[in-house]
């Protein structure tokens, strides 16, 4: 049975959102959090920004947080949430809404989910405004409706989907020491990799590689080639979540057909972190998709580099590029264009790679890919999950849990 619906501002003491000023800066004092604070639920204090006490007084004559107030990210990146339980002195940019719930009609952990849901995720969008950034207004959030089931339910119904969220997030945390393990052991089995710490001569990348080449810039369509994208190059492997297809002729097959060993990467994006992002092609493909390797192409926004394998091994390349060393000089070539940041195939051939010995760096390999297997699993594992959270919203908020 479906639950009566009311408007957002109908079950809260208040929505507003932070300061739209440019606090004060000072090199310390109250941090000032923005939409980067809010993920996973959480909210993160932690910030190289800070203003005065006096400013966070300003600030809290308009509102102050107690626990139990939900945020929400309304600016950039909207639909972020999280509950407060800390309440530390901070003060927020208007990019992040603060909702009090009433407590009497409004349960904080149900309207935290409420908010994760793709029901109100999709209204949210319609009152999205686009500008420089996208951003939905206070007035329009009001607006916003939700079903609203008795008290006891709301709070019967936020306990299952928080036991089932919290799987989700043990499971996210489990694929993150999986990568930072593999970083843990390059660091052990090769140092910093710093130029003043290098123990190997370095070689222009250019001279370790066979060719370069862009992708495709054909359109996807429901049949053709898989086609790997800026979105299948996630945490140094290849995602195959929300594969494409693309469908070429046969000249143009055999110009992006790939192999193991190849390794992409990311050349644009808006995000300055994200370019140079890369990736090896490796077997673990075929098992995921059924297709075989030789099946798959690439998109333009990504560069395919085929290395010369007799004298450099696509993992050590891979994590040496992911380490502070080669984040460094990938940035370095970056250059910026109508708002995005973009690295060329001249740029990636100027690489300086520092060179151990080829054993060396297929020991490496050997233990990494043991690394990788399992984070592929922890992965598909978040996928499955991710799929049932989804199917337990649609039953919760449909009056069916």
């Amino acid at each position: 049975m479906s639950a009566p619906i009311a408007r957002l501002e109908e079950l809260t003491e208040f929505i507003l959102d932070g300061t739209h000023g440019s606090p004060i800066r000072t090199e310390f004092g109250v941090p000032v959090l923005s939409a980067q604070n809010v993920a996973n639920g959480v909210l993160d204090y932690y910030s190289d920004r800070y203003t005065s006490e006096k400013e966070f007084a300003a600030f809290n004559k308009r509102v102050s947080i107690r626990r139990n107030d939900v945020l929400l990210t309304i600016v950039g990146t909207i639909g972020r949430a999280a509950v407060v339980q800390d309440v530390q002195p901070a003060v927020f940019q208007r990019s992040v809404a603060i909702i009090r719930p009433n407590g009497k009609a409004l349960d904080s952990r149900y309207l935290f989910h409420i908010t994760q849901s793709p029901d109100f995720i999709e209204q949210a969008r319609k009152f999205t405004k686009q500008s420089t950034q996208a951003g939905i207004y206070l007035g329009s959030l009001k607006k916003l409706e939700i079903p609203l089931p008795p008290l006891d339910e709301q709070k019967r119904i936020a306990a299952i989907l928080d036991q089932a969220d919290h799987l989700r997030q043990k499971r996210r945390h489990a694929i993150a020491l999986l990568d930072s393990l593999t970083q843990s052991i390059f660091l052990q089995m090769f140092g910093s990799m710093e130029p003043e710490e290098l123990k190997w001569p370095t070689v222009p990348l250019s001279d370790l590689v066979q060719e370069f080449r862009y992708g495709t810039s054909e359109k996807s369509q429901p049949e053709g080639h898989p086609t790997l994208r800026i979105p299948n190059v996630v945490g140094g492997s290849i995602s195959l979540a929300d594969l494409k297809y693309v469908p070429v002729n046969d000249r143009e097959l055999n110009r992006l057909r790939l192999r193991e060993g190849d390794i992409f990467f990311v050349r644009t994006n808006g995000n300055k972190e994200y370019v140079g992002r890369s990736a090896v092609v490796t077997s673990e493909i075929e098992r995921q998709s059924g297709y075989s390797v030789s099946d798959f192409i690439y998109a333009s926004y990504l560069i395919k580099a085929r290395v010369k394998l007799e004298k450099l091994n696509s993992h050590f390349l891979q994590s040496f590029l992911s380490g502070p060393a080669g984040r460094k000089m990938l940035l370095e070539r970056a250059k910026t264009s109508a708002g995005q940041y973009n690295i060329n195939i001249e740029g990636l051939g100027s690489l300086r790679i520092p060179l151990p010995p080829l054993e060396q760096q297929k020991n490496f390999e050997s233990r990494a890919t043991e690394i990788t297997h399992h984070m592929n699993l922890a992965c598909e594992q978040l996928r499955t999950l991710s799929t049932l959270f989804s199917a337990l919203q649609h039953r919760a908020f449909s009056g069916q849990l």
